[in-house]
């Protein structure tokens, strides 16, 4: 039982790579926002945009009386909109937290967590691993590169 819960984490964590690095390359093109609006208590936020995730938590000032999910999507214009909000802020009579995780973390940390449950013990390097490790390694760096030369419209 063990071993096929094993391989069923390692499967899910490498899917979860492949549709971070989607994401990813998505990011530099569109902002695609996730929101929910709890009763009386604000807003939750994730905002996919500039290669990273951005979590937020936004207090109003006064309450409101119903919950509402939405979700949106619209294409960027340019490559000059940085995110940068300090925090604790304000932001139109607002207090919110935020938080931008990066998709390369969350691509590394799935993949390399995918990776060791998928390799058996004990572990004997060879050329295979070597050239298994040097694909994802280019094509990482690939990505990286083709994202940094991307241009819009």
């Amino acid at each position: 039982m063990l071993p096929k819960l094993k391989r069923t984490v390692a499967v899910t964590c490498l899917l979860a790579t492949a549709c971070f690095v989607i994401l990813w390359m998505r990011s530099f093109r569109y902002n695609d926002i996730v929101a929910y609006r709890e009763p009386t208590r604000g807003w939750w936020r994730v905002e996919s945009k500039n290669a990273g995730l951005v979590l937020r938590r936004i207090y109003p000032q006064s309450g409101q009386d119903t919950g509402r999910l939405f979700f949106d999507s619209s294409e960027r214009r340019n490559l000059d909109d940085l995110i940068s909000f300090p925090l604790p802020a304000f932001y139109a009579g607002q207090v919110f937290w935020g938080m931008l995780v990066p998709y390369w973390l969350m691509v590394t940390i799935s993949g390399l967590t995918g990776i060791s449950l998928l390799i058996r013990r004990p572990f004997r390097f060879s050329l295979k691993t070597l050239a298994i490790a040097a694909t994802v390694i280019i094509v990482t760096l690939g990505m990286g590169v083709a994202a940094s030369r991307l241009t819009l419209g």
